[in-house]
């Protein structure tokens, strides 16, 4: 299943010079002048783009194993996937089966977890939902046949308390727990609660991310997006009563994942960048993506089964508990030869980041070296699940491959940034932003509306402007405020 990829950008090479400049057709024997290769090599070196030059950006699905590989090319070809949404999806897939069963060493005390926040980016009908589902499928399944045996065993329950009620037995028989994985629209104090359940690690799964971020704060007055900051980082939760009893998680492991269209990542970055809560996610934003036709192909059923399988082998890691039922993960260490490639990268990566002048440069690269470790973990056990090593440590195949990962990312979010940033006037026609630049700081509908009969946009048009949040505040009933002048 092996592709030839050719980069759309390859520049041909200016071989003239004075040894060959009045020759038409040249030879192989006049191209390969010793010179003249010289020259082609300083040209390709100069050519060659920057970090953060985002024009070409492919995903690196030779990071993967030779299995997965077969996945993402089959998914792609038969059924449309996008390569860059599937090969992210199954990535995200992992670090859920993973969860707080293995953790990286860097160095001492210093250990990552797998957990990623990853947003799919594309317009309406790119088909970014249909990889997720594929990818979430076989963990969607597990969480079913657990519904289903938790109905079961409650029943039972109930049967058996009533019965020991009718026989005056005091001591209640142990209620049964509903273990979920994926969760979605859920509150923190459920959250809280169901992760309490299932120590092992959740997955936060929204179709429509904007829905996520939108609802912070919705059903209490705390911070939930400094909750979401934390668990990024594997920090312990804080006490939060459910049902009047006290709860904390002293190792919450929440991946999310979730698709978001271009227009959106604006109201995502709003207020929101300073305290590096858009820094933590990784975007994919692949270019020319279109709605794909529908096509008679479908994939082999083994393609399916390969991808649960693996799955089932991620999930049949065992975690241990300590006596206060908390996880244990298993930590691995680098080889030596790995373990100096990740720190060479990982200096490298600070000194970018230092001599950047651009913050958001300096955002994105500042969360890369624990990525790019989350990474390498997750490939490392990636390959042990399609049985090409033992999980003993992390080694260089997986450091290589996290490098490349984090360097693709890394771009990404540059990319995302910029969509991020963009002047939100610039979505508008010219009639509207002609009306946007004629208004004052502060005013009120009327005064909108009559500078709209002037100008000739309807006041229907501009009573619905006026609800965009991303260009003003509503201060009171009637009276807004711009916020950008």
């Amino acid at each position: 299943m092996e592709k030839t990829q050719f980069n759309q950008n390859t520049t041909l090479l200016p071989f003239a010079k004075e040894t060959t400049s009045n020759l038409i057709n040249p030879t192989f024997k006049d191209i390969f002048n010793t010179e003249i290769l010289k020259e082609s090599e300083t040209i390709v070196e100069r050519s060659k783009p920057l970090e953060t030059d985002i024009s070409t950006n492919l995903f690196p699905v030779d990071v993967f194993p030779t299995t997965i590989q077969q996945i993402i090319m089959e998914t792609n070809e038969k059924i449309g996937y996008p390569i860059d949404f599937i090969a992210a999806s199954l990535f995200y897939a992992a670090s859920v089966a993973i969860g707080n069963t293995h953790k990286i060493r860097i160095k001492n005390l210093y250990v990552e977890s797998p957990v990623l926040y990853l947003a799919l980016v594309g317009k309406k009908g790119t088909n970014k939902s249909h990889p997720l589902t594929f990818a979430l499928g076989p963990i969607i399944k597990r969480d079913d046949k657990a519904g289903n045996e938790y109905t079961e065993q409650l029943k039972e329950y109930k049967k058996l308390l009533s019965s020991l009620k009718k026989s005056n037995v005091k001591k209640e028989p142990e209620k049964p727990i509903y273990k979920r994985i994926i969760v979605s629209n859920i509150t923190p104090e459920a959250l809280i609660l169901t992760h309490n359940n299932n120590k092992r690690g959740l997955g936060m799964y929204y179709d429509e991310l904007a829905g996520w971020f939108k609802s912070f704060n919705r059903y209490n007055s705390g911070d939930e997006e400094q909750f979401w900051l934390s668990a990024w980082s594997g920090k312990s939760t804080s006490k939060i009563r459910v049902l009047s009893e006290p709860i904390s998680i002293s190792k919450p492991f929440i991946p999310v994942i979730g698709t978001i269209q271009p227009s959106l990542l604006i109201e995502l970055a709003k207020n929101r960048t300073e305290n590096g809560f858009m820094d933590r996610f990784l975007f994919i934003v692949p270019d020319g993506l279109v709605k794909p036709y529908l096509r008679d192909v479908d994939i082999d059923n083994s393609i399916v089964d390969d991808w649960s399988n693996i799955l089932d082998q991620l999930f049949d890691m065992p975690m241990k508990l300590d006596e206060n039922e908390n996880p244990v993960s298993t930590v691995l260490d680098f080889i030596p030869e790995a373990k100096e490639m990740f720190f060479d990268w990982a200096n490298k990566n600070t000194d970018a980041c230092n001599n950047s002048e651009d913050e958001i440069i300096k955002g994105i690269y500042s969360k890369a070296e624990m990525y790019c470790a989350r990474f390498a973990l997750i490939l490392e056990l990636l390959s042990f699940a399609c049985k090409e090593n033992e999980k003993e440590f992390i080694g260089v195949k997986s450091v290589e491959g996290a490098i490349k990962l984090i360097e693709y990312f890394k771009k990404m979010g540059i990319k995302a940034s910029k969509i991020a940033t963009k002047n939100p006037l610039d979505k508008l026609d010219m009639n509207k932003q002609t009306l946007f630049n004629s208004l004052p700081s502060t005013f009120t509908t009327n005064v909108a509306c009559n500078i709209a009969g002037l100008l000739g946009v309807k006041q229907k048009t501009c009573e619905r402007l006026l609800k965009d949040e991303m260009l003003f505040i509503k201060v009171k009933h009637g009276e807004y405020k711009k916020k950008i002048d």
